[in-house]
C-alpha cells in the first residue's frame, strides 16, 4: 500500500516500491541534466508506471537562485512539464517534503530558470515508482 500526502510526503509497507533519483552534475537552464537512478543510469520513468517523489534533498548553486525539476523527452532534454519549482535564501543543504508525479515514458529533469542559477549535483529525489497498469 502506499499512501502519498497532499503537502507532501510518502507512506508505503512494500520497500521495493523505493526509488532514489539523483542528480549527477550541475544543471541549469541551458544544461538540464536527467536525473540518475541507484545504478547510476539516467532514470525514464516505465511504461505503465509513475514515479512519485515525496522528499527532496537539494541545494542551488548561490543564495537566491531558483532551480526546476521536471519532465522532459530526452535524456538531458528541455524540460516539457515542470513540476518543482524550489528557492534558496541560504546556499546550504535543505530536506524538504514536495508532491510531484511524473508520467511513464518522461526522464526526470534538472533545470533552472536562469542559465546561472543551478541546482548542485547530488540533489536526491525520494519516492516509489508504482505499477498503474
Amino acid at each position: 500500500m502506499v499512501v502519498v500526502y497532499k503537502w507532501g510526503g510518502i507512506a508505503f509497507d512494500d520497500y521495493s516500491l523505493a526509488k532514489i533519483l539523483f542528480q549527477p552534475a550541475l544543471c541549469g537552464l541551458t544544461f538540464e541534466a536527467t536525473f540518475h537512478d541507484e545504478a547510476g543510469s539516467n532514470y525514464q520513468v516505465p511504461a505503465s508506471h509513475i514515479f512519485v517523489a515525496g522528499y527532496m534533498s537539494y541545494k542551488v548553486e548561490t543564495n537566491a537562485d531558483v532551480g526546476a525539476i521536471g519532465e522532459s523527452d530526452v535524456v538531458d532534454g528541455t524540460l516539457t512539464k515542470t513540476l518543482l519549482i524550489r528557492g534558496q535564501t541560504t546556499a546550504q543543504w535543505e530536506w524538504l517534503k514536495v508532491m510531484a508525479v511524473f508520467a511513464a515514458g518522461k526522464y526526470v529533469t534538472g533545470s533552472s530558470q536562469n542559465a546561472a542559477w543551478r541546482i548542485e549535483y547530488n540533489t536526491v529525489l525520494y519516492g516509489v515508482e508504482i505499477d498503474i497498469s
